[in-house]
């Protein structure tokens, strides 16, 4: 393994976002988001997650949900192009019928059913508006929950923003970039105009998750803050700026507030927290849905042209994320060209270390 690799937490002969032929870089035991919970209605819904297709249905009887690999044990047919009977998921190619185990129990043309019949069933849970899906060994998933972080996302006393910007891109290479916010002055200097990025963050790790955390102590806010808290944009407050990896499938982000002179009756402190959840339909093309939410009421004119400040920053991020996958993929030198890493690379480098240690876990 060459000194370059070393430092960045991955060696040239196992799956990483760079240098040469993209690899899969996804651990199977973790949740991962499949859907939100509004999609999953009276239909089979299909999907494809970690190069594996899936297909999604609620009981009609009691609205469970039910997650089998989307994949006839006929001849091979999405089952998602089927319906329900009932409980039962039917192909729509030639009837074979399956229950929530995956296991085929009527062939239409036939009175017995061969025990082979059957596909793959995966835990499926449902948390904070999202379907998520366990693709790895059923049973880890027994003892593990999506990230309880993330209920500010179905909190009514939280205002929420949230949408999904589909990236021709490897999965990490979105969570790097939430994961070193020096971006902004570059990518987002026409939108959020945050421009005080200019040092790296402290750092810190633990058993499972990365944490970075930049203050500033005493500076004014740009409008994306100034405005729904109030405060404006003149009056220097504390902000501390903090974001974390959780999962593979789980990055948040966060603002936090502190005004040391509110006026006469005003709140001294509010709380701004992102959701980055990813999900690799293969090593270079991605689901991201993301959420932006505030701890207070906002009203609908502003939450309005925010939610559409929001999705063009996130098709900024989308346009140069995009931009560097076809670069890498094209480049034929591989993984022999050289990554400069820099200090505020330090996040992306311990998370990169997360995820090599999960995979060498499962191999």
């Amino acid at each position: 393994m060459d000194q370059q690799n070393q430092t960045s937490g991955y060696s040239t002969k196992q799956p990483g976002p760079f240098g040469g032929p993209i690899q899969p870089n996804y651990p199977r035991n973790c949740w991962w988001v499949a859907a939100r919970s509004a999609e999953i209605v009276d239909k089979p819904y299909g999907c494809t997650m970690l190069d594996t297709p899936v297909v999604i249905y609620r009981q009609p009887s009691d609205g469970t949900l039910v997650a089998l690999h989307d994949r006839c044990a006929h001849r091979w047919a999405p089952l998602s192009a089927g319906w329900l009977d009932g409980d039962r998921l039917v192909c729509g190619y030639h009837g074979f019928e399956y229950e929530a185990s995956g296991k085929c129990v009527r062939i239409p043309t036939q009175a017995s059913v061969p025990s082979k019949a059957c596909v793959p069933s995966y835990p499926v849970v449902e948390r904070y508006g999202m379907v998520w899906v366990w693709l790895g060994d059923p049973a880890k998933a027994e003892d593990i929950d999506p990230p309880a972080e993330l209920a500010f996302m179905s909190d009514s006393n939280w205002t929420v923003v949230t949408g999904e910007t589909p990236l021709e891109a490897n999965y990490m290479m979105l969570k790097e970039n939430v994961l070193d916010l020096t971006h902004f002055g570059f990518v987002h200097r026409n939108s959020i105009k945050v421009m005080d990025w200019d040092r790296p963050p402290k750092v810190e790790t633990d058993e499972t998750t990365v944490t970075f955390v930049q203050e500033f102590p005493s500076s004014p806010l740009v409008f994306i803050y100034g405005f729904p808290t109030g405060i404006g944009m003149e009056r220097p407050v504390y902000r501390s700026n903090w974001g974390k990896f959780l999962t593979p499938a789980v990055n948040i982000g966060a603002v936090d507030i502190r005004d040391p002179n509110p006026p006469s009756g005003a709140r001294s402190e509010f709380h701004f927290r992102v959701a980055h959840l990813t999900t690799p339909i293969s090593p270079t093309k991605s689901r991201y849905w993301w959420f932006q939410a505030w701890d207070l009421k906002l009203p609908e004119e502003y939450v309005s042209k925010w939610r559409a400040g929001v999705e063009l920053g996130y098709d900024e991020d989308k346009v140069i994320l995009n931009a560097t996958q076809r670069v890498i993929s094209s480049d034929a030198s591989g993984p022999s060209y050289p990554e400069v890493l820099a200090q505020a690379d330090q996040a992306a480098i311990q998370a990169r270390r997360k995820l090599q240690t999960l995979l060498d876990l499962e191999r």
